[in-house]
């Protein structure tokens, strides 16, 4: 638990507001950019983070507000992450989208350059466990190795 808190508190994210966006675009699958109706991809902007680039994936309560997800990627995965989060100025907009809705929005002011991602989702926590274990297709992994 104690990792997962400084985990957090070194996450240069910063989440504004949540509103599902309706998406029209097609996803291109040859280099896994695109925007839109895959139905079973999660993007981070135009890119597409695959299970194989996310170690660790779970939700994590909030005393107020809603729960957060925290992902922590591979070195592809972060790689992804940063090209995705890279954009073309301060306070760049950026979607969080999973089976072609809207979980998040981000407020960047540079690009994630971070193994760890966090973003807050407008469900309730056991729904949040259910997302990451989807994203990811894994159970998280355990908090200790004791």
């Amino acid at each position: 638990m104690i990792l997962s808190a400084l985990l957090l508190a070194s996450a240069p994210v910063t989440v504004t507001k949540v509103e599902p966006i309706p998406l029209d675009k097609e996803t291109d699958r040859r280099n896994g950019k695109g925007q839109g109706k895959d139905k079973n991809g999660f993007f981070i902007g135009d890119q597409l983070i695959a299970p194989a680039d996310i170690i660790d994936a779970r939700a994590l309560p909030q005393l107020k507000g809603n729960p957060i997800i925290m992902l922590t990627l591979t070195g592809d995965g972060t790689e992804r992450l940063t090209e995705a989060t890279a954009g073309n100025g301060f306070s760049q907009m950026i979607e969080i989208r999973f089976k072609g809705a809207v979980l998040s929005q981000l407020v960047l002011g540079s690009p994630i350059r971070d193994n760890v991602l966090t973003f807050s989702v407008p469900v309730t926590y056991q729904k949040a466990q259910s997302i990451a274990a989807e994203i990811s297709q894994k159970q998280p992994l355990p908090e200790s190795t004791e």
